[in-house]
């Protein structure tokens, strides 16, 4: 399983196997069952790391913070993200024995039809406005990116999961790419917590 160091920000092998899963995965077609599974073992192993190095680190730092209000918005729009992705998974049968999905290869309307029935952009809209209100002039780095991810991949207009994207990839493949995106939020989030506390 893909592990990563809680202290590491969004790492280039990361990013790497991100763009490879972005641009080869335009549609159920592109890539066949082994490299659905393979892509979905690291999807598990991810959601694995976030859950089990960041979370605990971050909710332990969290009350010591200047600003605990903005960085519990922050957690709070990263485990939107984080559910939306645990609802993909279920949905492909649930993890198995080997770590990864169960079926891999599936996805169609369920992707769009959980995404809605979630709300994920009214929530993350309205975790957004609020950690603006609660940002400060220190904070100014981490709610950039924060609002970069939660407009650009969410909420915008032009947003990366749209309905095609939600109702043709793999929901392997969405899992793979949601916690990717928490996993770059959490990284910065606990960087920030680290900073402030020095």
């Amino acid at each position: 399983m893909l592990k990563h160091s809680p202290l590491n920000t969004f790492i280039i092998p990361v990013l790497g196997f991100s763009l490879f899963a972005s641009g080869c995965t335009e549609s159920k077609s592109s890539l066949g069952e082994k490299e659905l599974k393979d892509l979905s073992e690291h999807a598990v192993g991810m959601n694995f790391s976030n859950r089990f190095d960041y979370y605990p680190l971050i909710e332990e730092k969290i009350p010591q913070s200047p600003n605990p209000e903005l960085h519990q918005d922050v957690l709070e729009i990263a485990m939107v993200i984080d559910t939306l992705a645990m609802k993909y998974m279920e949905q492909t049968g649930g993890i198995a024995e080997n770590g990864t999905l169960m079926n891999p290869t599936m996805g169609g309307e369920k992707g769009i039809d959980i995404y809605n029935e979630l709300h994920v952009k009214d929530k993350l809209r309205d975790l957004l406005n609020k950690a603006k209100e609660h940002a400060s002039s220190s904070d100014k780095s981490l709610l950039q990116r924060t609002e970069w991810i939660v407009q650009n991949k969410f909420t915008g207009e032009t947003a990366y999961f749209d309905h095609r994207r939600l109702s043709e990839r793999p929901l392997s493949v969405l899992s793979l790419e949601l916690v990717l995106l928490e996993n770059y939020l959490l990284a910065e989030l606990l960087n920030s917590l680290s900073e402030n506390k020095e």
